[in-house]
């Protein structure tokens, strides 16, 4: 059985256009999402990263969540297995009209769910650094669960002509981004590290979920063994047991176009011992709302990571040398949360 826009159809009975532009252009995106008997696992993270994914694509969902939570539990119940992996996918639908972005054609999305047997675990891997191709930190895809796989098979192809069993990406500048298809962290002097989002590692769910079980820190990390923090030590935000650097939050929000410049800094927080806040200097006569800044970071990076307090400046505080002084960006933010500063979101 497959379910296939809001239907559940036999396999046999299923079908798709030859002009879709998941097939045609891999134009889409997906979630696999494991279950354990009758439940699925994190669904809600899934569907939230489905959406924020689709919208960087500019794909509208078919149906609401509701509606996709409960074709996804009909097909769970009618696989009846006691651990699965479910593939949801998304694609812009079937365009007549030939051409890259056909303007003016309306959007059919298709909206498809499949569901097969947990493969067991799988043994130590051997793997080998990808020669063959890289990933790209800069492109918008690599935030997202796109149906772009090429690089990774191409790496992953690498990888079987090696006598190895997957291989590793890097970026760009040379630094250990992820496996073909799964997260990369290292055990290194007793502790864990993992690339950060900023090397071109998608912001992953189970990702998040090991970094906080396993206290791992951030780091760049070189196909040589190097290792490279990201931002300042002292500059470390400790929320909740968890690393957050500064600096790819700070690189993700001076991506937006409204933003001129942005400093992130940690504040007191009697749950979290600390949270992440930020204070954004705008481009002249652009506005934008401190929702709009965590919406912004929500599609891009780890949930824990987005900032709750958001501020807008006309400066920052300055060294004579030109460095910031994040212990004043604390001062003034503390001071304007005790006088409820209308600028002053949470």
């Amino acid at each position: 059985m497959i379910w296939s826009n809001g239907t559940l159809v036999e396999d046999r009975n299923a079908r798709i256009s030859p002009y879709d532009r998941g097939l045609t252009l891999a134009d889409g995106v997906f979630e696999t999402i494991r279950c354990a008997g009758s439940r699925p696992l994190w669904l809600l993270d899934h569907l939230e990263r489905l959406r924020n994914g689709a919208a960087v694509l500019g794909i509208p969902l078919p149906l609401d969540a509701a509606a996709i939570e409960t074709g996804i539990r009909e097909l769970i119940a009618a696989a009846d297995l006691a651990q699965s992996a479910l593939r949801l996918t998304l694609t812009r639908g079937a365009m007549r009209r030939r051409g890259l972005w056909p303007e003016g054609e309306p959007i059919y999305p298709t909206l498809m769910a499949t569901i097969a047997p947990l493969p067991p675990p799988a043994s130590p891997l051997r793997v080998v650094v990808a020669r063959t191709t890289r990933r790209n930190e800069h492109s918008p895809l690599s935030q997202i669960k796109s149906l772009n796989y090429g690089d990774n098979l191409i790496a992953r192809r690498e990888a079987a002509a090696r006598g190895a069993d997957d291989a590793i990406l890097v970026n760009g500048l040379g630094r250990l981004a992820c496996c073909s298809v799964g997260n990369l962290f290292v055990h290194a002097a007793g502790k864990w590290m993992t690339p950060p989002i900023s090397d071109g590692v998608l912001p992953g769910l189970a990702r998040a979920r090991l970094i906080e079980r396993l206290q791992a820190r951030e780091a760049s990390l070189d196909a040589d063994g190097c290792v490279r923090i990201t931002g300042r030590i002292k500059d470390l935000i400790i929320r909740g047991g968890e690393n957050v650097a500064p600096k790819e939050i700070e690189d993700c929000l001076r991506e937006h176009p409204s933003v001129a410049d942005a400093y992130v800094y940690g504040i007191p927080d009697a749950f979290f011992g600390e949270a992440v806040a930020a204070a954004i200097r705008l481009k002249p006569d652009a506005t934008m709302a401190a929702g709009d800044a965590m919406a912004w970071c929500e599609a891009r990076i780890a949930r824990f990571k987005v900032p709750r307090h958001v501020r807008f400046v006309a400066a920052f505080p300055m060294t004579a040398s030109g460095k910031i002084q994040k212990y004043k960006l604390r001062e003034e933010h503390e001071a304007m949360r005790t006088g409820s500063n209308s600028e002053l979101s949470a």
